[in-house]
C-alpha cells in the first residue's frame, strides 16, 4: 500500500489530498471549496525553515470537480526532506522519500473504488490482456485487512491507495474523485508512463482487432482517446470471474464527452475532468469515437438498462488482439 500524506483541516474539509517529493520537486494536491483556491501565498512550505517558492500553479475551478496542484523547487537532490507546511494557524511536518522516474513506454491505469472492489477480479484479466502494466487503485474509504488481502494476489502489479475522502460536496460536486484523478496523473503517470487510462471498474474500453496498447502506439501524435458509453449486460445477468466474449450491448453509445472516459499520453495534460480534459500543455489532438461497454449493474444491482437507455440490447462478440 503506498503512502498519502493528508493534511486535515475541519470537519470534511482538507488543506491537502496528499503532498509528495518528486524530481526534486515539492507536490501539493489540493481540493478546492466554494470555487476558492487556497490562496498559495497563505500556504508557507518549508525546509529546515527556508521557505520554498511556488514555481507552478494547475488551477481548475470548474464547478463539478474543482481541484488544484501547486508546485515549488526544492534545488538540492536528497533521498528524502521533511517539508513543514502551515496554514493560519495550523501546522503540519511530513517525512517525504524522493521519488525517482524514468519513463518508459508504459501504459498504467487508475481507478477510484469502494464497496465494488470485488469487480476488480474480470477487470484485472482483461486490462493485463489490453497491455496494462501497472494498476493505481484508489479506494475511497479506509483499507480494511480484508480489502487488502484481496489484492495481495495481484502482487506488485497493483499500487493501493487509501483515499478515504468525502465522495462529493453538496450532492453534485466532485470531492474525492477529481482529486485521485489529477493525484494519479502527476505522482504515477507523468515520468513514469507513456499512457494512462482513467476508468472505473464496470467500464471496458475497447478497440476491435487490436489491444489498447498496439492502438495507443501506433498513434503516437494522439494525446486524447476518448471512449463512449454502450451501455452492457451479460447474458446470464451475472458477474464473471473472467471478462466474456460475448456479451448483450446497445448498438448505439452516449455522445463524447457524456459520461465518457479516456486513454491520456501523461506528458500532454495538466487537469483532468472525469470525463474530458480540461487543459492541456500541448495541441490538442483526439479521437473520440471509441466503445467503452459499461456494465450497468455491476456495482448497482438495482439498477434497470430503462434508467439509462430505451434502446434494446443485442448480443456482441468481441473482437480483439488478445491471443
Amino acid at each position: 500500500m503506498d503512502q498519502k500524506n493528508e493534511f486535515r483541516l475541519r470537519g470534511i474539509r482538507c488543506l491537502l489530498f496528499d503532498i509528495f517529493y518528486k524530481n526534486n520537486q515539492v507536490w501539493l494536491v489540493l481540493p478546492v471549496y466554494d470555487l476558492e483556491p487556497f490562496p498559495s501565498e497563505l500556504i508557507h512550505v518549508s525546509i529546515e525553515g527556508k521557505r520554498l517558492d511556488i514555481t507552478t500553479k494547475h488551477v481548475n475551478t470548474y464547478y463539478y470537480g474543482p481541484v488544484c496542484i501547486y508546485v515549488y523547487d526544492y534545488g538540492e537532490p536528497s533521498p528524502s526532506i521533511d517539508v513543514t507546511v502551515e496554514y493560519e494557524w495550523r501546522k503540519k511536518v511530513f517525512h517525504l522519500k524522493h521519488i525517482e522516474t524514468s519513463e518508459k513506454s508504459e501504459m498504467g491505469l487508475t481507478t477510484l473504488c469502494m464497496d465494488d472492489y470485488r469487480l476488480f477480479t474480470p477487470f484485472y484479466g482483461y486490462y493485463k490482456d489490453q497491455g496494462v502494466t501497472q494498476f493505481y487503485i484508489y479506494y475511497n474509504g479506509e483499507i480494511t485487512p480484508e480489502i487488502k488481502k484481496f489484492f495481495e494476489p495481484y502482487g506488485k502489479d497493483v499500487t493501493l491507495i487509501e483515499w478515504n475522502f468525502l465522495y462529493k460536496l453538496n450532492g453534485d460536486t466532485h470531492h474525492a474523485q477529481t482529486g485521485q484523478i489529477n493525484h494519479a496523473l502527476y505522482k504515477y503517470g507523468k515520468d513514469n508512463n507513456k499512457h494512462m487510462i482513467f476508468c472505473d471498474l464496470d467500464e471496458y474500453l475497447h478497440v476491435p482487432k487490436t489491444t489498447l496498447k498496439e492502438f495507443v502506439d501506433r498513434n503516437n501524435d494522439i494525446n486524447t482517446f476518448g471512449f463512449s458509453i454502450k451501455w452492457s449486460q451479460t447474458i446470464d445477468d451475472k458477474i464473471p470471474d473472467v471478462f466474456p466474449r460475448t456479451f448483450l450491448t446497445q448498438t448505439g453509445r452516449i455522445k463524447y464527452p457524456m459520461r465518457s472516459k479516456n486513454i491520456y499520453k501523461v506528458s500532454d495534460l495538466k487537469i483532468l475532468w472525469i470525463h474530458s480534459p480540461l487543459e492541456y500543455c500541448a495541441t490538442q489532438s483526439i479521437i473520440c469515437d471509441l466503445d467503452m461497454f459499461h456494465f450497468y449493474n455491476w456495482s448497482r444491482p438495482t439498477r434497470t438498462l430503462r434508467d439509462e437507455t430505451s434502446d434494446d440490447l443485442i448480443i456482441h462478440t468481441l473482437e480483439d488482439g488478445r491471443a
